[in-house]
């Protein structure tokens, strides 16, 4: 089975989940596992350090590299983040990237930002601190999607 090391961040406006923040620049990990075995080989993907791209943004590097012999056709990435201990209700953030077609052991990297807002951090607080992370990487081929939850702070 196969983990993805995913950095969370509280920030003094909000939080950010693959990107940072600085309220006491507090970081976290998440492990995030893909909920199928057998698909974790299709498609690798890696989130590479978060950074700050203002006041209220973060950001971070997605990384997909396709593993199989043959190509991923129509690759498309959906990064959600929702408050609490489950990925469902409206989430903080969501973003989908359309990729397109990767070649075999071809690589692509995505840069996700996301900004916050004083409601984005209530919601986390009145869900206790907890956040979770689901991202969805699909192709024509097969679908992975990977999902973590962390308590902040």
């Amino acid at each position: 089975m196969r983990w993805l090391l995913l950095v969370v961040l509280l920030g003094a406006a909000g939080v950010y989940v693959l990107g940072p923040g600085s309220l006491a620049t507090m970081g976290a990990e998440v492990t995030v596992e893909p909920t199928a075995a057998d698909d974790a080989d299709h498609v690798a993907l890696d989130v590479g350090e978060p950074r700050l791209c203002g006041p209220r943004c973060g950001a971070a590097d997605l990384t997909l590299t396709n593993t199989r012999s043959t190509l991923a056709q129509n690759v498309s990435v959906r990064a959600a983040v929702y408050a609490g201990q489950t990925a469902e209700g409206v989430p903080l953030w969501t973003r989908t990237d359309l990729v397109g077609d990767l070649e075999p052991g071809e690589t692509r990297t995505l840069t996700h930002r996301a900004g916050w807002d004083d409601g984005t951090v209530t919601r986390v607080r009145t869900a206790g601190g907890w956040v979770t992370v689901e991202i969805t990487v699909g192709s024509d081929e097969t679908t992975t999607t990977f999902v973590g939850t962390h308590r902040l702070g």
